[in-house]
């Protein structure tokens, strides 16, 4: 894994309340001056990885989807402009925290949170971006074995959050997005924010892949024998 970019911004929102933003002013520094990982560049390399095995774990709430470019959609504009090199990463990102903190506004259930913004090549380019609290938990003191307090990114409490494949994105490719869904409510102001479309679940696209090879086996059953995975072909 590559990472080419990676941020966090921070939206502040208690419910029924008007939604502040903090945002970086800049990157933080993923290599030295050797072109060695800092330490905070081996923290966000784990970020990110975990954060992209989600994905690929997560099956129930998750969709599939693609961005609209149509309809004057922001994100999509944004996103054009960053891939074109018309805009930095730090103003990109910026931007989508501003639009994501408006968008969020008139929805009561949103809270905000940590919004970390991931540019990587990991075999296809890929952008990540999640919405994620922080939890209090415990830990042991490796010295004294005493329990103690502390506050973490909870990765299995992903809000919501999106991965796309850039690659996808840009040869307008179908189901170029994978969405962790959240709460309905939620799922939908995310959606209003990215301009996703044309979206469907894990279960429906299980569902189109065997209608798929159904209709395949149909029109081709003289070139199997008459049972396929123990079920006779329907004539």
């Amino acid at each position: 894994m590559n990472i080419e970019h990676f941020v966090i911004h921070h939206i502040q929102k208690d419910q029924y309340r008007e939604p502040t933003v903090q945002t970086r002013p800049d990157e933080p520094s993923l290599f030295d001056g050797k072109g060695l990982l800092t330490e905070q560049g081996k923290l966000i390399h784990g970020f990110v990885e975990n954060a992209s095995k989600m994905f690929d774990r997560q099956r129930n709430g998750k969709v599939f989807a693609d961005i609209s470019k149509e309809n004057a959609n922001h994100f999509a504009e944004a996103l054009d402009r960053y891939l074109s090199g018309k805009t930095t990463f730090i103003d990109f990102s910026t931007r989508l925290a501003q639009e994501l903190t408006n968008t969020m506004k008139n929805v009561s259930l949103a809270t905000g949170g940590y919004m970390a913004i991931a540019d990587y090549t990991a075999s296809p380019r890929k952008m990540l971006i999640v919405m994620i609290k922080q939890e209090e938990g415990f830990a042991v003191d490796p010295v004294s074995l005493e329990l103690r307090q502390s506050i973490h990114l909870d990765l299995s409490s992903i809000n919501v959050g999106v991965l796309i494949d850039i690659e996808g994105y840009q040869s307008n490719t179908e189901r170029h997005l994978a969405m962790v869904r959240g709460l309905k409510e939620i799922a939908k102001y995310f959606r209003e924010f990215l301009g996703v479309t044309n979206y469907k679940s894990s279960k429906d696209e299980t569902e189109e892949l065997k209608e798929v090879l159904d209709g395949y086996l149909r029109q081709n059953r003289n070139q199997f024998p008459a049972t396929v995975f123990g079920e006779k072909i329907a004539q």
